[in-house]
Order: C-alpha cells, then sequence, then structure tokens
C-alpha cells in the first residue's frame, strides 16, 4: 500500500484505489477476531475513534454517520486530485488537511489510521517526487501518539488550526531529524 502510494504518486485518488489498499491491509485469507467488511464502507453502526487498551479505550470522537460517507468521499476524493498542482495550496497544509479530513471521515470498519497515513504520504510524493523519500507520518505520529489523538479530538470540537499546527510541527520533527542525520553522514564522510 505504502509502496503505491509513493511509487505511483502520478495515479489519481480513486474510491477503488482506496478499497485496494484496504484489500492489502486485510487480505481474504487473514484470520481476524473481529471481522472486517474488507474494500468497502463500513456499515451502518456508529463508528467511534479509540485509542488505548481494549477494556478500557479512549474516545476521541464519532465518525460522521454512514448514510453520509458517499456523499462525503464524493467531495474528498476530487478535492485531494484537484489540489495536486494546485500553486496556492501549500504542500504540507495540503497533506494536513487531507489527514485530518480522511482520519475524521473514517469510512471502514478497521485501517483507516493506516489509509490515512498512506494517503498522507501520497500527497507528500505528489509535491516531493523524489524515488527515495527519507521521512514518514506513521514515525511522528507513533513517537507522539497521545499529543496526535489530543489534537484530533480537540480539533474535532474546535478550530482546524490545532490539528494543522501540531501537524505541521511533525512534519517539522522530521524534517529536523532527517536534516541532522544528513550532516552526520557528511561530517562521517568527511572525517574518514
Amino acid at each position: 500500500m505504502m509502496l503505491d502510494a509513493i511509487d505511483n504518486h502520478g495515479q489519481p485518488l480513486t474510491i477503488e484505489r482506496l478499497y485496494q489498499w484496504h484489500r492489502w491491509l486485510f487480505p481474504a485469507n487473514e484470520w481476524s477476531v473481529q471481522p472486517v467488511n474488507v474494500g468497502q464502507l463500513r456499515g451502518d453502526e456508529p463508528m467511534q475513534v479509540v485509542s488505548g487498551r481494549v477494556d478500557r479505550p479512549t474516545v476521541h470522537f464519532e465518525a460522521p454517520p454512514r448514510a453520509t460517507l458517499d456523499d462525503q468521499l464524493a467531495e474528498f476524493i476530487p478535492w485531494f486530485n484537484q489540489t495536486r498542482h494546485d500553486p496556492t495550496m501549500d504542500p504540507l497544509l495540503r497533506a494536513a488537511i487531507i489527514h485530518f479530513w480522511f482520519v475524521t471521515l473514517h469510512p471502514v470498519d478497521d485501517g483507516n489510521g493506516r489509509l490515512t497515513r498512506a494517503l498522507t504520504d501520497l500527497a507528500l510524493s505528489q509535491a516531493d517526487s523524489q524515488s527515495i523519500r527519507l521521512y514518514a507520518m506513521s514515525v511522528a505520529i507513533l513517537e507522539r501518539r497521545d499529543h496526535y489523538y489530543r489534537a484530533l479530538e480537540s480539533a474535532q470540537r474546535g478550530p482546524l488550526g490545532k490539528v494543522l499546527t501540531s501537524h505541521l510541527a511533525q512534519k517539522h520533527t522530521i524534517l529536523r531529524k532527517v536534516r541532522i542525520s544528513h550532516m552526520a553522514r557528511e561530517h562521517l564522510l568527511v572525517t574518514h
């Protein structure tokens, strides 16, 4: 899924592509404790976005009802494709909006976080079409998971600016680490 997002960043986003990514996450022969409707939108039951222990989950927010998902994805997917070449759209801000929008929709039974990170990396790859990328969204989120969930929860109730600021701060952290690593390698090459 991540290779498709990065290597095929020139391909448009479609609902079929999202479904294919979802199928790759949950192969048909894989055993699962909880059945997952693979390659399709989630069912009608309410979708709560949670973290923490299974026996004591923290509910961060409730995703929009299933009845609205088709219309919301019909708005999200064209926006994703149309903003790709928009010179007025900052690529990092675009990636942050994509991340927040898709994770808020939470359109499938399971795997929404992984799909969201793949979409975020796809958006970043579209802006920086290098064959080798030295950063990934998943690493930054895992390093500051509590902060990430607090920002998402807060943004559901308040201004989107908080979550976008948090998202951009995570990108800054990743890029700073890449720069430090690159400088260390250059120093090693010069001194040896």
